[in-house]
């Protein structure tokens, strides 16, 4: 987390990703329904950014 923090005014997408990378991995260790949504939000994040920041996955 704090490399996403320092690497945020460089490269803010790339520092989100990596905060959330780092906020999905300590989710594993959480028990709880609110957990659950969160690690499925994350993931629904990524795929999204998949398509929309490589286009050349659309297809």
């Amino acid at each position: 987390m704090q490399t996403a923090k320092l690497g945020y005014s460089t490269a803010p997408y790339g520092a989100s990703g990596a905060a959330l990378l780092s906020l999905f991995v300590e989710l594993q260790h959480v028990p709880g329904q609110l957990a659950g949504e969160l690690r499925i939000r994350i993931i629904d994040w990524y795929n999204r950014a998949l398509i929309e920041d490589m286009p050349s996955e659309k297809y």
